[in-house]
């Protein structure tokens, strides 16, 4: 297996580097222009690139980050930039930006960055106008107020595209394209619902310093890691205590499904109780936007995996159950799929986690999907051993020439099947050694499944003394016959007994006949009690069974004497 993995390594990586280069590589447009198109996208990204807003406007979802990035800070002068009708540097625009601030934090509810467009223009499936964009809700007492985004033109905008930071508020001219901003009715909306300021309170205008990890205020990460674990292992460790208690842990080690599903269920379901809890009381335990978003951000993390997690441990419970029942009725041909069926439910599970965690931080998985599109020959080629068993293991399960369980004989190797993997079959040998065999080969294999043998063959030799003559010929052949006949486990058949003629030192007889048997090692049990029915007839009779026997003679030379 290393030394497999060790060839494969260098096709491996050129093929992840081909699949890595197929997204940092810009394709070229081949029109009606031909190759000379390729320069003029080159200068059309560098443009692009050159025209990027340096508040991040461009599309909804770098807009709603820049905006929670400035709310979060309490950073007015930067929050000023995604308010339409504000004029960066006005101090009136300052304080209106802190009552939105301050509005924001009370009541409101930002929308998952994920749900949000990157395109420039929106979701133009919304159902809502092409220059609107709903990016959150304001809870009110009078009800929810939407808060929603408009786009607007650079000209429009009191903010320039492409001016840096430090000299954003000069008021200079630097792209056309559109920007997105609050618009101003969702503006007036949380306004009218913050506390005014007092007359010559210049506090709120000044930026706050706030102490952040991973995106979110250091109090966030204590009501998530804190106060959630310890909650969670409280809850877990009154589950099992009550468990010992009332006798459930012992049901479940008994093989009762009942008992074996609770237990399976109860901590992810816990976890998830636990983060639902959180997420939902987070507003009425007085936490701020910029902790309500963290919370809600990671405890849906939180609440994924867990998600996953109890997905994970019902497919094995119920597995288990399955097979136990299936081995109580003999029906081992079902294990295999099953547990071929169960690892793909748990193969779809960690691409779903793994999926959605990318998603909850932005990261776009689409552009990887399509490089799979591009760097898929590569990547099959380098993994080329690995679809072949895969592709085995189908194949063993779909055409079932063993079952867990079988006793068989696969490319000279003997033993019992112990699990039918997506890349290998393992085989406990009659050594009581695990043999491990790629799918692949097992598939290409002859494949003898000793444990559908439904009689057992009988194919002895022995022999009797050339002295007993043709007399003790037939006395042995009607002997054997009669023995054989009146065995309970014989089928009958033509000629079970046979004189084959003369051998090196006695005459040969061959048994050749069937037996009854439950299984293979009962088949030798049965053939050993017909033989020694055999013998027993043949010392009856005194005929003995003649040895390999060698005469050697000496004699001296003559001419020496």
């Amino acid at each position: 297996m290393k030394t497999r993995l060790r060839r494969a390594a260098p096709t491996l990586l050129i093929a992840l580097g081909l699949a890595l280069a197929s997204l940092a590589v810009p394709r070229p447009s081949w029109g009606a222009s031909g190759p000379a198109s390729t320069s003029e996208d080159a200068s059309q990204d560098e443009a692009a690139k050159d025209e990027a807003d340096t508040y991040g406007r461009d599309n909804p979802r770098a807009m709603l980050i820049g905006l929670f990035e400035a709310l979060t800070a309490n950073d007015l002068p930067r929050l000023v930039h995604y308010m339409e009708g504000e004029q960066p540097g006005s101090k009136a625009s300052f304080q209106r930006a802190a009552r939105l601030a301050e509005a924001m934090d009370r009541y409101g509810k930002l929308k998952a960055r994920i749900a949000l467009s990157l395109d420039p223009e929106g979701d133009l499936d919304d159902g809502l106008p092409p220059d609107r964009e709903d990016i959150g809700t304001l809870e009110l007492e009078t009800g929810p107020v939407p808060i929603m985004a408009r786009r607007i033109t650079a000209s429009e905008a009191p903010t320039p595209r492409a001016a840096p930071l430090e000299t954003a508020t000069d008021g200079a001219d630097g792209g056309q394209g559109a920007l997105w901003l609050i618009s101003r009715e969702s503006v007036e909306a949380a306004i009218a619902a913050a506390p005014a300021l007092a007359p010559g309170d210049d506090s709120a205008l000044h930026v706050k310093e706030r102490t952040m990890l991973l995106g979110a205020p250091l109090s966030s990460w204590a009501l998530i890691a804190g106060v959630g674990l310890a909650l969670f292992i409280g809850i877990v460790l009154a589950f099992r205590a009550l468990c010992r208690l009332i006798g459930l842990e012992q049901a479940g080690r008994a093989h009762q499904p009942g008992a074996e599903i609770i237990m399976a269920l109860a901590p992810p379901a816990a976890l998830i109780a636990v983060y639902a809890a959180i997420e939902h009381f987070a507003a009425p335990l007085g936490a701020g936007l910029a902790e309500r978003t963290a919370i809600a951000r990671y405890s849906g993390i939180v609440v994924g995996l867990a998600a996953v997690w109890l997905g994970w441990r019902l497919t094995g419970t119920l597995s288990r159950i399955a097979v136990w029942r299936m081995r109580a009725r003999e029906q081992m041909q079902w294990i295999g799929p099953l547990k071929f069926a169960m690892r793909m439910i748990r193969l779809g599970l960690v691409a779903y986690a793994v999926a959605t965690l990318l998603a909850t931080f932005a990261i776009d998985v689409t552009a990887g999907l399509a490089a799979l599109g591009v760097g898929g020959l590569a990547l099959a080629l380098g993994a080329r051993k690995a679809v072949e068993d895969l592709v085995g293991s189908i194949l063993v399960l779909s055409d079932k020439p063993v079952r867990v369980g079988d006793l068989c004989k696969v490319n000279g190797h003997t033993g019992h099947v112990l699990d039918i993997g997506l890349r290998s079959t393992r085989i406990r040998t009659l050594d009581r050694t695990i043999l491990a065999i790629p799918n692949s080969h097992f598939a290409d294999g002859e494949i003898e499944n000793l444990a559908v043998r439904d009689r057992f063959f009988v194919d002895q030799y022995f022999g009797i003394p050339f002295s007993a003559g043709s007399t003790g010929i037939m006395r042995t052949l009607e002997a054997a016959r009669s023995v054989i006949a009146a065995n309970p486990d014989y089928i009958e058949e033509t000629c079970p007994i046979r004189f084959l003629g003369f051998g090196d030192c006695s005459y040969r007889f061959r048994i050749h006949a069937h037996l009854h048997c439950d299984s293979f090692a009962d088949g030798f049990y049965r053939q050993e009690r017909l033989i020694l029915a055999v013998l027993e007839r043949l010392e009856t009779m005194g005929l003995e069974v003649a040895l390999p026997a060698q005469h050697l003679e000496l004699a001296g030379d003559a001419s020496r004497s």
